[in-house]
């Protein structure tokens, strides 16, 4: 689960909003996209109740991927990847980028900041040299 930019907690109850969980602070990327995607599912029907968003900011990403990990992970409404994705791990998305000519990445930071970076960085320590 590393590097997720949202999660969506979808609850069947009626009583519990859907929640979409931002590893960022109020207003960044990351935010702005919970806030659409779920201003989208309520639009479309998707839930009975506008989302709720809840920002888990820490600086480097990794606090909302560990706490719906360690402790939402087998809930049966969490929405992280498809079930049936290719990529289980962080080897399987590396050795696609070796394979595929374009893969794209969708990042919450503007051109060049740090979640760009990440993915350099990842592409570089995998033996990727063009990272275009």
């Amino acid at each position: 689960m590393t590097g997720l930019a949202t999660a969506f907690l979808l609850s069947a109850g009626a009583a519990q909003a859907a929640e979409c969980i931002a590893p960022a602070n109020p207003g960044g990327g990351r935010d702005v996209n919970c806030r659409q995607i779920g201003k989208l599912f309520y639009d479309i029907g998707e839930v009975d109740k506008p989302v709720q968003v809840t920002n888990m900011a820490d600086g480097g990403g990794g606090l909302a991927p560990t706490s719906i990990e360690n402790e939402r992970n087998d809930g049966p409404d969490l929405i992280v990847v498809a079930a049936d994705s290719p990529m289980n791990s962080l080897d399987d998305l590396m050795n696609a980028i070796k394979v595929e000519e374009d893969v794209s990445f969708a990042v919450g930071s503007l051109a060049g900041g740090f979640d760009h970076l990440k993915v350099a960085l990842l592409a570089k320590e995998a033996g990727i040299t063009d990272i275009r």
